[in-house]
């Protein structure tokens, strides 16, 4: 009993000790030490701060910390501040309470949103939501620990031959893709160029739904190094990023910008106008070196300014007029 009794009083004395020195608790020296080995004051003086937590809770918190969590997770950064545990503590204890009665089951990978959902309760949570991020951060661990591949997005694209080296024509927007596809069964060139192969792009998806070249094999042979990849997207910011993003993911291809469609895109501006982002898009882009001078200032001067010409303005009347 003597020894229950002295485990659980050092284990007093070390969370006392935390408390004090992250300043939730003052020792009143005028007090005195009590007569144990490892001596307390006997009073304390709880720091009250506006919509502090109380001093139960904190001791709660640190009781939680030092002895029931996985033993990989890095506690350091949760004791430092109280605050962003309380907002990571759901989530930490689900994958806490997982790796210890559940850590069986990563010897099988399985996609991320089915990791997600099998850990938190939450398929998005892994790879949507950025407290996902700040928490394993936090608790320095790889997110990758839970052993979960990423899902590519749906690949859609129509291809008149397999025959390579061919031209690729990747569009931002699935009105243009329809119209490019409808121009190349009716064995029209665009912009006085023949495309083999046209992808949807579905915005900024196509990061994603490109991977499948490397594991479908109906489209294995997109992944030729002597084919020539073209991008063609909206005239913003996210447009631009999405191309200059391609270029670094996939580094052994040879992208381009077809250079012919935004200078159409800025010549019929002039008709139609250059309309305003409702949003602000975060996205920062590089200079456009593929472009001459005159049209690479023109297309970052709307870009950086969150204006925008979208894609669509070059519809099929105009891409079959001469």
């Amino acid at each position: 009993m003597k020894n229950i009794i002295d485990d659980e009083y050092k284990n007093i004395v070390k969370v006392v000790q935390e408390l004090v020195d992250e300043k939730f608790l003052v020792p009143i020296e005028s007090s005195g030490l009590n007569s144990m080995a490892d001596p307390l004051y006997k009073r304390y003086r709880i720091v009250y701060e506006e919509n502090s937590d109380t001093l139960e809770e904190n001791v709660e918190l640190m009781d939680e910390l030092n002895g029931h969590l996985y033993f990989k997770i890095n506690i350091d950064v949760y004791k430092q501040d109280l605050k962003l545990y309380k907002k990571h503590r759901y989530y930490v204890r689900l994958f806490s309470d997982f790796m210890k009665k559940n850590s069986n089951l990563l010897k099988i990978q399985c996609s991320i949103n089915e990791r997600s959902f099998e850990v938190f309760g939450d398929e998005k949570f892994l790879k949507e939501d950025s407290l996902a991020k700040e928490m394993f951060k936090a608790m320095d661990l790889d997110m990758n620990i839970l052993n979960f591949y990423m899902a590519p997005e749906p690949f859609f694209f129509y291809k008149s031959t397999e025959k390579t080296p061919q031209n690729i024509l990747i569009v931002e927007n699935k009105d243009t893709f329809y119209t490019v596809r409808k121009l190349m069964l009716e064995g029209k060139q665009i912009f006085d160029m023949e495309f083999s192969t046209v992808i949807y792009g579905e915005g900024k998806k196509i990061l994603r739904s490109l991977e499948d070249i490397y594991y479908n094999d109906n489209v294995s042979y997109i992944n030729n190094a002597e084919n020539n990849f073209y991008y063609w997207g909206d005239i913003d910011k996210e447009g631009i990023w999405i191309y200059q993003s391609l270029k670094e993911a996939y580094s052994s291809f040879n992208f381009k910008l077809l250079k012919e469609a935004y200078k159409k895109m800025l010549e019929l501006s002039k008709i139609y106008g250059i309309h305003k982002n409702k949003k602000s898009q975060k996205v920062k882009i590089d200079r456009i070196t593929e472009l001459d001078s005159e049209t690479e200032k023109a297309v970052l001067d709307i870009a950086l300014k969150d204006n925008y010409i979208p894609q669509e303005i070059i519809s099929y009347r105009r891409l079959i007029e001469k």
